[in-house]
């Protein structure tokens, strides 16, 4: 997953890299609709694709995986990263044989989850020394803030909304390399899916493994929103978007 990875456990390399191409766009995370017209742009798309290969190659950018690497010599690796789901297209450029592993949780938690996190980016940013010493002292250019859009619910829906219809071209398109599923389920029975993913992605897990991680799960993490009146109510109002249905949400029993 890579050596040096944030607190989401995304590493850090890809999530740069992935960022950088969104950018080229002038795209983001939370505002993808402009990634589309790379399509518009072959020799774009091929200047991009060649300068990320470029970055992988390059001896101090595999520090992450192991300090001896060769880039034709890379063993079974992988990285989580949500903004893989648009970027998909440019890395299975890159590593045509790569099996996607597509893991998606109800709107709401979503929604809410970016909402909390953007809250506390912003509460946080104050009392961090690291930020103050960059604002104050070395006059760095920082950001306040990561997200207006998510920090409103339905910013979160819509956002949710753009991903999960862009993952279901890429179960379309890549058909056969993907293996979807919900996080709940997952939660339920987890020893079941990581036998699943094992058989995907032909790699031998260990029994004390598959029981380590099953056991360090919290099973209270489906559907969370239940616990909170007002996030059910809100539930009500989107439970018949399309694809809140195309995805089996919308009729989470209350």
């Amino acid at each position: 997953m890579g050596e040096k990875k944030e607190k989401n456990n995304e590493s850090l390399f890809f999530l740069e890299l992935n960022k950088w191409i969104l950018r080229q766009c002038y795209a983001r995370w939370d505002e993808v609709e402009r990634y589309y017209e790379l399509e518009k742009h072959p020799s774009l798309k091929k200047e991009i694709i060649n300068k990320m290969s470029f970055d992988i190659k390059f001896y101090k950018k595999l520090r992450y995986l192991h300090k001896n690497l060769k880039f034709t010599n890379l063993g079974e690796f992988g990285w989580k990263d949500p903004q893989n789901t648009f970027t998909v297209d440019l890395w299975k450029e890159i590593f045509p044989k790569a099996k996607i592993i597509h893991i998606y949780r109800n709107p709401i938690d979503v929604a809410k989850s970016l909402q909390n996190r953007e809250i506390n980016n912003i509460k946080n940013f104050e009392s961090s020394l690291k930020n103050r010493i960059k604002k104050n002292i070395l006059n760095k250019d920082i950001d306040y803030i990561n997200s207006f859009k998510v920090l409103n619910l339905d910013g979160g829906i819509d956002l949710w909304e753009k991903y999960m219809t862009k993952a279901k071209l890429v179960e379309k398109k890549y058909k056969g390399s993907v293996y979807s599923f919900s996080y709940e389920e997952y939660l339920r029975n987890p020893k079941m899916y990581l036998k699943n993913i094992s058989q995907f992605l032909k790699v031998d897990f260990e029994d004390k493994e598959l029981n380590f991680i099953s056991q360090n799960l919290d099973q209270n993490r489906a559907f969370a929103f239940k616990k909170d009146e007002e996030l059910v109510n809100y539930y009500k109002e989107i439970r018949n978007n399309k694809i809140v249905t195309d995805y089996n949400y919308s009729n989470i029993e209350l």
